[in-house]
Order: C-alpha cells, then sequence, then structure tokens
C-alpha cells in the first residue's frame, strides 16, 4: 500500500468512526427495555417506567417478535402501523400491549426451549413538537406451566455477563 494510500485509508477509517465516538452521538434514551411478561396467557410487553413517559406518550410504528438461535436473531412475526391508516398503539410503564397477534396476522406458537426477543420501534412527541424516535426491546422465553405456557422475560446478569437464558432453563 502506498503512503496516499495509506493516508486515504486511516481518514475513512476515522471518519467511520466518528459517529461512534463523538459526544452526545446517541441521544440519551434512544433504546429502552421492554418489559415483557404475561397477562392471562397473554403476550405482553410494557415499557420501562421512564421520567419521559410521564409527560409523552410512545406510539409505536412497528412491532418484530424475533427467534433466536446460535447468537443470530430471525423475525418470525412483525406488524407495522402505517401513520393516519389505524390508530397506532402505544407502549406505556402502566398499561399493556397486549395484541401481539390478531386474527388478520396472528402470532405463531411460541415454543418452550426457544430463545426470543420483542423490538418496538416507537416515537414520543419532544418539548418543542418534534417527533423523537425510541426502540425498546428484551428477550424473553416461554415455560411450561399449570395452564400451558408462561411467558418469562431473560435480563442480562451484570455480575456474570451474560444473558440469564438459565432462568428459561436454557
Amino acid at each position: 500500500m502506498t503512503r496516499q494510500q495509506t493516508r486515504v485509508f486511516m481518514v475513512l477509517a476515522a471518519l467511520l468512526m466518528l459517529p461512534h465516538t463523538a459526544l452526545g452521538s446517541q441521544p440519551k434514551g434512544r433504546y429502552q427495555k421492554a418489559v415483557i411478561s404475561d397477562e392471562g396467557g397473554v403476550l405482553c410487553l410494557r415499557a420501562n417506567d421512564v421520567p419521559e413517559l410521564k409527560r409523552a406518550a410512545s406510539i409505536v410504528t412497528n412491532l418484530t417478535i424475533y427467534h433466536r438461535q446460535g447468537g443470530a436473531q430471525r423475525p418470525i412475526w412483525s406488524q407495522s402501523y402505517p401513520p393516519n391508516e389505524v390508530a397506532p398503539p402505544v407502549i406505556s410503564p402502566g398499561d399493556c400491549m397486549d395484541d401481539v397477534g390478531t386474527e388478520e396476522n396472528p402470532l405463531p406458537a411460541l415454543v418452550p426451549g426457544a430463545e426470543y426477543s420483542a423490538e418496538v420501534a416507537a416515537f414520543i412527541v419532544d418539548r418543542s413538537g418534534s417527533p423523537v424516535r425510541r426502540w425498546y426491546s428484551g428477550h424473553f422465553c416461554m415455560l411450561r406451566s399449570e395452564g400451558g405456557f408462561e411467558v418469562r422475560q431473560v435480563l442480562f446478569d451484570r455480575r456474570r455477563g451474560v444473558w440469564g437464558w438459565d432462568a428459561c432453563g436454557l
């Protein structure tokens, strides 16, 4: 590689790294945890309880459920809420977003022994009136219970540095 090519390479590498290293390159709160639970045998998604959601609802634009296998994710279900077509759902700390899967777009059967994750793309309207993107995500599994199956959220174990899939028997 010539000296000129090396300089060009270094400049391009520095420019590519800039967004990842710049102060404030990721707005605070853009990526947040979803709270995933079982609400009467139904998959329930909530937003983490953060101060921002006390003043502005987070309006959902897309919801995707993934099957995780070997560290990779494969989408198995998705629902979009195009603006002005239907009233979009909101994701909040208090209310369960439990309309995951409809008659027109049913959620595939979720089974024990598999790793899943959910991702909700949404936006809030900030104080200036501008929409600001938010992504809520979380991992979960299904466990056998007396009544059939139960949803169990999987959290990151900071002490061990791993996702707590062992809570699912995985």
